[in-house]
């Protein structure tokens, strides 16, 4: 279940240890432990490229989700920076919030009608309060 975690900024202060120990967990409490999944911690001007990018969109985002074959699961882009702004007192939590939602994309799961949003939104917070438990 190897996860790959890579912090390409330096503006943004967060234990990646823990981090990286709660995305192997999910991965077992998602059933893809023989999976591989790649997550990109970096800045706002690095997410806006890669947002304009792939989505057409610009500014940065929190997260952006890249799925591909088995049994490489994909990739999870976090601006570290995005979330500070918005979540300063819990960084920790928020990243793994957004973790937890760029792995959902991942395996299928998405927002964009209200029945799929009540659905993952339901997971999302049962992984949640398990992975909230890790060390």
């Amino acid at each position: 279940m190897p996860v790959e975690l890579r912090n390409s900024q330096r503006r943004v202060r967060l234990n990646t240890a823990r981090l990286k120990r709660r995305a192997e967990v999910l991965l077992v409490l998602l059933g893809l432990e023989n999976s591989e999944l790649s997550l990109l911690l970096t800045d706002d001007r690095r997410i806006s490229i890669l947002h304009r990018r792939w989505m057409k969109e610009e500014g940065p985002t929190d997260v952006l989700s890249f799925p591909n074959s088995p049994p490489v699961l994909g990739d999870v882009v976090i601006s570290l920076e995005t979330l500070q702004r918005r979540f300063p007192k819990d960084l920790l939590s928020e990243v793994t919030r957004t973790l937890v939602h760029g792995v959902l994309h991942l395996t299928g799961h998405d927002h964009a009608r209200p029945k799929e949003r009540l659905r993952m939104d339901r997971k999302s917070r049962r992984l949640l309060a398990a992975l909230e438990r890790i060390p």
